[in-house]
């Protein structure tokens, strides 16, 4: 006797995963004196499905974040401040990094800013 398929089991939905997208994830700040901050502003704009940041990481000490909602509902954006100390910095070109990460499409952006201590 031959089965025949259930036709009334539903198929799983794929939970669709919002996107975010960031105005620039690099950014270059002209030069800078020792013991001044270097403030970046990310702006990260969501679209249909709501995105949460599920961590962010600075690539030294001197560096910290500052994102004013890590829940991102649709059609919303969030901002990412990145703040750097540059006390203990050398003369010359910097590079710092962070790494925001969330559950979204794209699930890792890397933010960068290079800067120059006079």
């Amino acid at each position: 006797k031959k089965r025949s398929p259930d036709l009334n089991l539903k198929k799983k939905k794929k939970k669709k995963k919002g996107h975010l997208i960031c105005d620039s994830i690099k950014k270059d700040f002209e030069k800078i004196k020792k013991n001044d901050f270097v403030y970046e502003k990310f702006i990260f704009i969501q679209g249909t499905e709501t995105v949460d940041i599920i961590e962010s990481d600075a690539s030294c000490n001197c560096t910290s974040l500052e994102i004013s909602k890590k829940s991102i509902p649709p059609y919303d954006s969030t901002i990412v401040m990145m703040k750097v100390e540059t006390k203990n910095k050398k003369k010359g070109l910097h590079n710092v990094n962070a790494t925001i990460k969330t559950n979204g499409k794209r699930t890792f952006y890397a933010l960068s800013t290079k800067f120059d201590v006079e």
